[in-house]
């Protein structure tokens, strides 16, 4: 089993650093896309790996005892202390927070418990950028939205169908010159409602 941290196993009142324990293990962290803090048991960072420095815009030295409520946007104060404390208590947490100082800089958490021999030390946390998915997924509801509002707004009759001839949605003037309401059209053939 890979031990990753040393910390405070004959005190877990220690304010002993949880480091990696060789430049082995230094280096594995460091290639990790993906920020990588650890904290004591009052929430101070203990450890932060090359990506959480860039994540945050600090210096990996000057994370080191920093807060780390402090490392996020005051709005998302509520769901990290929530998430800490439940990490605290033994219980794996995965939210999502905007980093402080950074405009719009939206960020996926996972935390767990750090464990030293004399149980909970404090936590791991995980610490990915989100930020251009969540832009993305803004875009793309925004897109969905003009297009809901053409295609119900359309003075013609706009009906698509699946590979097997079934309706799949009707706008509101398909419904006027089908004379059917869309409930009754979705997943129904298209023949027999053709004039012969």
């Amino acid at each position: 089993m890979l031990r990753l941290f040393k910390g405070p196993a004959a005190d877990a009142q220690s304010d002993a650093s949880l480091l990696p324990r060789s430049d082995e293990e230094a280096a594995l962290l460091d290639s990790l896309g993906d920020g990588v803090l650890t904290t004591d048991a009052h929430d101070r960072v203990t450890y932060a790996n090359r990506a959480a420095a860039a994540l945050f815009g600090r210096d990996r030295d000057a994370l080191i005892g920093e807060e780390l409520l402090k490392l996020f946007a005051r709005d998302s104060a509520d769901v990290v202390r929530f998430g800490q404390s439940a990490a605290r208590d033994g219980l794996r947490q995965c939210y999502e927070a905007e980093v402080a100082g950074r405009d719009e800089c939206s960020v996926s958490v996972g935390a767990a418990p750090l464990h030293g021999a004399n149980g909970s030390v404090g936590t791991i946390l995980t610490v990915r950028d989100v930020t251009d998915t969540r832009r993305a997924q803004h875009e793309i509801a925004k897109s969905e939205s003009r297009y809901r509002h053409l295609f119900e707004d359309a003075s013609d009759a706009i009906m698509t169908f699946d590979s097997l001839g079934r309706f799949t949605s009707v706008n509101d003037a398909g419904e006027r010159i089908s004379g059917y309401p869309r409930d009754e059209l979705i997943g129904r053939f298209f023949g027999p409602l053709l004039p012969l």
